[in-house]
């Protein structure tokens, strides 16, 4: 969690994976159906942590794009001849895990994406 107790950028970034083009009109859904449950007994500070919880993932996701539209750290091809593994699943996983880490602000390099690399192999 983050210091506001919302959710973490990994969790938000898996979000947006997961769910994909429908994860924001997700969002307003749960604005819509927060109202809609309440109606005439909403309470305005639940109300404002709801709206500030969406505001808040709308925004670390926007952050994220950003980072993410920058070009890849590393390749399938640099993790196979970095750590001898030959092309398969793996190596997806560990491109996703490095831009997901990259994402939340974790990775800026390609030398910092390898060393993440090697911490996940070995650890």
């Amino acid at each position: 969690m983050t210091q506001m107790g919302m959710v973490t950028d990994h969790a938000i970034y898996r979000y947006f994976r997961d769910v994909g083009e429908v994860a924001i009109d997700t969002l307003f859904f749960t604005l819509a159906d927060h109202l809609a449950a309440r109606g005439p007994t909403l309470d305005l500070l639940n109300w404002q942590r709801h709206t500030a919880a969406v505001k808040y993932i709308l925004e670390k996701h926007r952050e994220q794009a950003n980072k993410i539209a920058l070009p890849r750290l590393i390749s399938g091809k640099d993790i196979m001849k970095e750590f001898g593994l030959e092309e398969g699943p793996k190596i997806g996983e560990l491109l996703e895990t490095v831009r997901e880490a990259q994402a939340s602000g974790q990775l800026e390099d390609k030398q910092g994406a390898l060393d993440y690399v090697r911490e996940l192999l070995t650890g």
